[in-house]
């Protein structure tokens, strides 16, 4: 995947006047609208490797309604060829820079359209102030990053069935049930057979019984604890709120391990039950069901759930093996352009742990294009704790000279993608780091 880096060098900023309708001013400059003689314009143009012809047009103008006479600094962007017709989102950072090269500030813009205008991205005393040490030799820095939209395949895909959907309506309706539990207030009905794959701590109580007296808990929680068991949703988020503790107990005394589970991480990570517990919890319960929802066929959940929720999908998919979804919530975070300078450690750290090689692919494209930023970012030292990772990284730049590879025959140089493929078509597992890919395509040959 490429990732842009373009630079654009504005001359004269220092003689930007600094009232709403001064006048004097260089004739390189041009008054975008004369008749308010307030908004001056510069261009400036930059080349892609593809041929591709960017201009960044810096606007000095007020923003409307602002209530002060501030002069603003503003651009606009626009793409005077085009090299194709393909549509889709285009991910856009503007990065104003200082006179030693650090990234001041960071405006990120997503569109389908090549015209985009950052409106009031800095106000001009703060160019113009020499403390701030942003022009160079009177001139204004700026970089443009380009992430076009990446169509990502995925490499596993399972289709829709109706199991699940099944189950639970077989829970629901108590046909052919053969166990049954009695309540003060009434009896509920359950299958052996789902019991025994998905919930076997229960069994052990029945014995030679069928039917066996519950006193720990309410029918209506233990009704909502049996859905989760069959593959079914959580509870409404209200009724989660009010009976978090006596869920979990539940699940801890009838050993529901997905229950059971995220409890425990919760209790690890915080020592202690607070309110944060119990948000944390209802999501950790949330993402095991559709994890298990995906087992049973289900697919994967909807593309804005596994968005926001990504890395926590990974690990829980990670650590119970389920491969084909851990795939899908990596494809769909590559896809989605999330990594920037400020979040690269934790995504690069997290993909190197989790064996996410397309994630690493992409975290180290990033790298490969914006070495310096992320070198000068405040969480880079966190590297440190990964020497073999940071040698990785520096190698990556030394070796593409800050382009991405090409890919060639050599299994070496075949992007993620690729080599998941071949070993698709081999019947081999399609998980792991690239260098886990690699092997098993060496060993295969």
């Amino acid at each position: 995947m490429y990732i842009a880096v373009l630079s654009f060098k504005f001359d004269g900023v220092d003689n930007l006047p600094p009232g709403r309708n001064a006048f004097n001013i260089s004739p390189d400059w041009s008054i975008s609208a004369p008749g308010r003689g307030r908004c001056w314009t510069k261009s400036a143009w930059a080349e892609d490797r593809n041929g591709n012809s960017w201009r960044i047009r810096l606007c000095r103008d007020h923003l409307p309604g602002n209530g002060s006479d501030e002069a603003m600094i503003s651009f606009v962007l626009d793409k005077e060829e085009q090299e194709d017709s393909s549509s889709g989102a285009t991910k856009f950072a503007i990065v104003l820079r200082d006179a030693n090269g650090s990234v001041v500030k960071e405006s990120t813009i997503e569109s389908s359209h090549i015209s985009l205008h950052c409106k009031g991205f800095v106000e001009q005393q703060f160019v113009l102030d020499n403390d701030n040490n942003i022009l160079v030799g009177g001139a204004l820095h700026i970089d443009l990053v380009i992430q076009p939209e990446q169509q990502v395949s995925r490499s596993c895909v399972s289709s829709q069935n109706t199991l699940v959907i099944n189950l639970l309506k077989l829970l629901e309706s108590g046909g052919m049930a053969d166990l049954s539990f009695k309540f003060s207030d009434c009896i509920v009905v359950a299958h052996r057979f789902v019991l025994a794959v998905n919930a076997p701590g229960i069994l052990q109580f029945f014995e030679d019984d069928y039917s066996i007296p519950i006193e720990n808990t309410s029918s209506e929680i233990f009704r909502h604890v049996l859905r989760y068991i069959y593959g079914g949703g959580p509870p409404e988020k209200a009724f989660v709120l009010e009976h978090a503790l006596d869920i979990m107990d539940v699940a801890d005394y009838y050993n529901v391990v997905g229950l059971k589970l995220e409890a425990e991480a919760t209790l690890v990570a915080s020592r202690s039950i607070t309110v944060a517990n119990v948000v944390e919890y209802i999501l950790f319960a949330e993402i095991f069901r559709h994890v298990l929802r995906y087992i049973y066929g289900g697919g994967p959940p909807k593309k804005d759930f596994l968005l926001e929720h990504a890395m926590d999908i990974i690990d829980v998919a990670n650590y119970f093996g389920v491969d084909g979804l851990k795939l899908e919530a990596e494809a769909t975070l590559v896809a989605s352009r999330s990594i920037t300078v400020a979040n690269f450690v934790e995504y690069i750290l997290f993909a190197d742990a989790k064996e996410c090689a397309l994630l690493k692919k992409y975290a180290v494209s990033v790298f490969i294009a914006r070495s310096k930023d992320v070198i000068n970012s405040e969480s880079f030292m966190e590297l440190a704790k990964s020497p073999k990772l940071m040698k990785e990284l520096m190698l990556s730049v030394v070796d593409y000279g800050g382009t991405p590879p090409i890919e060639g025959d050599d299994f070496g140089m075949m992007s993620v993608i690729t080599l998941r493929k071949r070993l698709e078509e081999k019947g081999l597992d399609i998980d792991g780091s690239k260098e886990m890919l690699i092997s098993r395509l060496e060993s295969a040959d």
